[in-house]
């Protein structure tokens, strides 16, 4: 019989297995916000009760559903969320684990051999590596949570329990996680790691890359967002050169938060870099208000550091720009001109790289000519753009025909 805990125990456990797990203290101290909040709602003593968690968040934040909310109401959400699973499976469901800070982790030399193997036989990129660590990371440290000490210990029943608390997570997260853990588990068969071949029990979960239409802005709200900025403050000059460079360019967020000194080519007026998602060498023309917005931040704006990147940040400590500060960039200075960043993506950078592509197929640019801009390996990867061309869509519509079977009825629609 499961063993009831008080509230002040599941939060206190939560939180050491938080810490465990990797998670930073400033996360922590999010949630923990949260938790404080409740325990002056309830009695810290009484029995934890998933349902007066729930009714905590709707009494006090006004949530009911978890969906379409602002990120301080989605921590509190995932802070309650996490006390009700774990006080009812004793565990809860973590979105991100680095192997690496996981002390004492008892599987992580089957992760780094996987890694090896994957990279040597099947040529896997550094990136897809590094993904292994978040997706696997969840299931190991899941076995070693669970008292596993030994993955000769792996039966169909764990694999279903691990895979069971994904079902509250989009169809896109369970594709990634499962994929990743069947491709592991036939790993560890093949290699005689273990006896048996699990990989047929994780679920398929049915995910279509193509479906979504991608975002981009129109000819007149790039106006509008390039004009909004405040170019007299540093931030503002170094806003306006990282938005300029993914509209005029295309460069995907990571490129330009990663971009060096190095990679600008004063005397031959380009931009030489190595891509970070596909490695390979991208050379793109230094236009005149790149290259003027780029000097002006270096000299007025930057904050006087060692690093190598162009674009940091601005408060202490000083460092590269993160691909969340990238995103926080965009929404901010999009939300400043008055567009309206509600809908899916328009608030993110990747939606400026859409802008280009959208208009040069405006422009007759030819496909394979707007892949190598926008540094694809593939024009396949290129045609979800053409989605955005509604001109030449419009093209390619054909004639409703009439409606033969009810001519003689008299309707009329």
């Amino acid at each position: 019989m499961k063993k009831e805990k008080s509230v002040m125990e599941v939060i206190h456990q939560v939180k050491e297995l938080m810490k465990k797990a990797g998670y930073l203290e400033g996360t922590i101290n999010k949630y923990n916000n949260c938790w404080m909040a409740y325990l002056e709602f309830t009695n810290p003593n009484d029995i934890f009760s998933s349902s007066k968690a729930l009714d905590f968040l709707e009494e006090k934040y006004g949530i009911t559903v978890f969906t379409d909310l602002s990120k301080s109401d989605a921590t509190r959400a995932r802070a309650i969320q996490f006390l009700c699973q774990y006080n009812q499976y004793g565990r809860f469901s973590m979105i991100k684990i680095s192997t690496g800070k996981v002390p004492g982790y008892k599987f992580k030399d089957y992760l780094d051999k996987f890694k090896v193997h994957q990279k040597n036989k099947h040529l896997i990129t550094d990136t897809t590596l590094k993904h292994y660590d978040d997706e696997l990371g969840r299931f190991l440290l899941f076995l070693d949570q669970n008292s596993f000490n030994s993955l000769n210990e792996l039966d169909p029943s764990s694999i279903l329990n691990y895979c069971g608390y994904f079902s509250s997570y989009s169809s896109a997260v369970r594709h990634n996680a499962f994929s990743t853990l069947r491709v592991f588990l036939r790993y560890l068969f093949n290699e005689k790691l273990v006896d048996d071949d699990f990989s047929e029990l994780v679920p398929t979960v049915s995910h279509r890359r193509g479906c979504k239409i991608p975002t981009s802005y129109t000819n007149e709200e790039v106006d509008i967002l390039l004009k909004s900025i405040d170019r007299s403050s540093p931030i503002g000059k170094r806003d306006y050169a990282i938005i300029l460079i993914a509209i005029r360019l295309g460069l995907r967020s990571s490129d330009i938060r990663l971009m060096k000194f190095s990679s600008i080519h004063w005397e031959k007026n380009t931009i030489e870099l190595t891509m970070e998602k596909t490695k390979e060498l991208i050379v793109l023309p230094l236009l005149k208000d790149v290259g003027e917005a780029i000097i002006e931040y270096i000299k007025y704006g930057r904050p006087n550091c060692e690093i190598e990147s162009i674009f940091v940040t601005h408060v202490a400590p000083i460092k590269i720009i993160g691909p969340s500060g990238m995103t926080a960039i965009v929404r901010r200075n999009a939300n400043n001109a008055g567009i309206d960043c509600s809908v899916y993506g328009k608030g993110g950078p990747h939606s400026l790289r859409s802008t280009l592509a959208t208009h040069l197929l405006e422009n007759n640019i030819p496909l394979p000519v707007i892949s190598e801009i926008l540094g694809h390996k593939n024009t396949r990867t290129t045609e979800v753009y053409l989605k955005l061309d509604i001109p030449h869509l419009r093209k390619c519509s054909l004639e409703v025909p009439l409606f033969h079977w009810n001519k003689n009825d008299g309707e009329v629609f």
